[in-house]
């Protein structure tokens, strides 16, 4: 496809907001602007002004917006932000700005995602479409347009459906689908027609119309094409007008009428000219260019031609090509710095709290010296009662030893296990840095994945350290309420459903109708989860799950039993004990620490039950634990 007719496509991609009836209302909006107090009211008239001039004068336009965005982020108000920067980016896109263009729409889309704007986020998304389209990317460009028709469909939003419909199908005509192009057209066109929406109405029927001239079917394009006019005249909007002229134009090229060529394309150069609009006054160029060269008035022919590269080659500078290179790399870039910024965070806030449980120690042993100290002063007291005191103070040394244990395996674990995956994350956050600043973008996915899956191991070694300091310091209540441990059990297996998909592990279930407990519902998803997930983890491709209920007299037993690799007997010593942490890999390299049957072990005995494994090497392993059934004598 060339270049010329990739800018007529273009002009039609710009159905980006609401049909409105704006000519008669500019006026009276600007006015109200300059009366109204500093609030959010005056940013949200700013915007919609800033809309409005979008088809009557794009350089006021985007003044409006600009002031906007001012406003709003003086009054720190993060919707105006995202509206501002959304509009000031299709206004610099239909300028051929396309690096401002692609800057503010990713800002608009960190803004929607941050406050949960959907609506802002699905027309940012397709904004973004319309820039990479007009760079002829359009795998990219149909990706984010999908995502934006994801959005659309949730919201069972017709009139964005609508939209972004219309341009995937030009999309898919610019790829010479044409035959796919005309049924998102004719979907699209459905939509507009249902809320009765102008806009949208006149750019699919003008849309239709090129894909019939592009299968030689002029008479069906023409009907097509007078009726998108009739309606862009009833709207009174120039620049719609203007680009169907364009379209005009380029339909008597096709049938050779050259004399009707220049008269649309002469008209639509001077609209174009008006309003700001380069778009427009290139694709005029081109087409007057083709006419005088039909009616071998070459000289004429040249000039335009001439022009036509003046304005092509302004829109579509190298520069402008690397400033979009750049401004992606550097949003990616962002987004990973902040996610390692709040990792590093939590790390710290980790550290603090070791030193506090340290300094804690430290003001007990020091404690326990007053106390031996007033006791030897005490000269009144008998023998009997200083053997009594002695015997305290050593089961006091006693639990603070251990408490020094379980505090040196604790930083062990920081120390070990923490030091890698951020070594792996500095370590390709540097190649990373380095790649795009050089602009070397060829590995940055690579590098990308990498981080993110040592992200997610030390998230998930974060989020069993934090559950397990909270059991140690007592900062994790027991909630008893009634559990129905049958559903616990389906929800669980449901939620790693995906995972064992990936390895394709059947999980099989062997589950009476029910089987009701009184626990701490919490506590019992994650004991199940974790051992679900280790079974998954040590069972091979193809393997099998089985997760079963056996009810007994005065206990509930939970099984998880898997045909994995197994685990050796010297090895099944060292499960559920913090001082041995005993961790492998699984068969697909899966890493972890062991912590998490640590916590599964303290959770079931807070239940005043108990958890054990039975396991032969390349056979499999069952991880059982009870649970006092309702009636029981259970203490909690």
């Amino acid at each position: 496809m060339n270049q010329k007719k990739l800018l007529f496509i273009i002009l039609l991609l710009a159905i980006l907001l609401p049909e409105k009836e704006v000519k008669s209302n500019i006026q009276s909006d600007t006015l109200r602007i300059k009366t109204m107090a500093d609030d959010t009211a005056k940013v949200n008239l700013m915007i919609t002004v800033a809309e409005e001039l979008r088809d009557f004068n794009i350089e006021q336009g985007l003044s409006y917006a600009q002031k906007g965005l001012e406003l709003s982020i003086k009054l720190n108000y993060k919707f105006g932000m995202g509206s501002a920067y959304k509009v000031l980016g299709i206004n610099f896109y239909r300028m051929g700005i396309y690096d401002a263009a692609l800057d503010n729409c990713l800002k608009a889309i960190g803004i929607s995602k941050e406050i949960k704007a959907t609506n802002l986020l699905c027309r940012s998304y397709n904004n973004i479409g319309l820039v990479y389209f007009a760079r002829l990317e359009f795998v990219k460009a149909g990706n984010y347009m999908l995502k934006g028709l994801k959005i659309a469909n949730e919201l069972n939003d017709l009139t964005e459906q609508s939209r972004i419909l219309h341009n995937i199908a030009l999309v898919e005509f610019e790829k010479g689908n044409i035959n796919l192009a005309l049924k998102y057209h004719l979907n699209s066109l459905n939509k507009a027609k249902i809320i009765n929406n102008l806009m949208l109405t006149g750019y699919n029927f003008c849309s239709l119309s090129k894909c019939y001239i592009k299968l030689i079917k002029y008479d069906s394009a023409k009907v097509y094409l007078e009726e998108g006019i009739r309606i862009f005249k009833k709207m009174d909007n120039p620049n719609l007008i203007a680009m169907a002229y364009n379209q005009y134009a380029d339909l008597f090229t096709h049938t050779k009428d050259y004399s009707k060529t220049l008269e649309y394309a002469n008209m639509a150069y001077k609209i174009g000219e008006s309003i700001g609009n380069k778009y427009m006054r290139m694709e005029s160029s081109d087409l007057i260019a083709k006419a005088y060269l039909g009616l071998k008035d070459y000289e004429n022919s040249l000039k335009y031609r001439t022009r036509y590269y003046e304005f092509s080659d302004t829109m579509k500078n190298e520069s402008n090509i690397k400033s979009i290179a750049y401004i992606e790399a550097k949003f990616e870039y962002d987004k990973q710095l902040k996610d390692l910024n709040q990792k590093k965070e939590k790390e710290i806030n980790h550290t603090a709290f070791v030193a506090k449980v340290a300094i804690i120690i430290a003001l007990l042993l020091l404690l326990v010296s007053l106390v031996l100290s007033l006791f030897y002063r005490l000269k009144s007291k008998t023998n009997i009662i200083l053997i009594e005191k002695n015997k305290e103070i050593l089961e006091l040394n006693h639990k603070l030893n251990n408490i020094n244990i379980t505090k040196d395996k604790f930083l062990s674990i920081i120390a070990h296990d923490l030091r890698s995956p951020f070594n792996v994350i500095m370590g390709f956050s540097n190649l990373l840095y380095e790649d795009v600043r050089e602009k070397n973008l060829e590995n940055i996915e690579a590098y990308s994945e990498a981080i993110q899956n040592s992200s997610q191991r030390t998230m998930d070694l974060l989020k069993n350290l934090l559950e397990w300091a909270r059991l140690q310091t007592g900062g994790m209540g027991f909630n008893a309420e009634f559990v129905e441990i049958v559903g616990v059990i389906n929800n669980a297996a449901e939620l790693l459903a995906d995972v064992a998909n990936q390895k394709s592990i059947s999980i099989l279930k062997e589950l009476p109708a029910n089987a009701p407990l009184i626990a701490d519902k919490e506590m019992i998803s994650m004991i199940i989860r974790n051992l679900i997930s280790n079974a998954i983890k040590f069972t091979n491709q193809g393997g099998k799950i089985i997760l079963s209920v056996e009810k007994k007299q005065n206990e509930i037993i939970i099984a998880v039993k898997d045909n994995g690799i197994g685990i050796a007997k010297s090895d099944i010593e060292k499960l559920f004990k913090i001082e041995e942490s005993y961790s492998t890999k699984g068969t697909q390299n899966e890493q972890g620490t062991g912590l998490g049957l640590i916590l599964c072990k303290e959770f079931v005995e807070k239940h005043g039950g108990k958890i054990w494994v039975e396991s032969e090497v390349g056979i499999g392993s069952v991880f059982n634990f009870s649970i006092p059934s309702i009636g029981s004598n259970n203490k909690y």
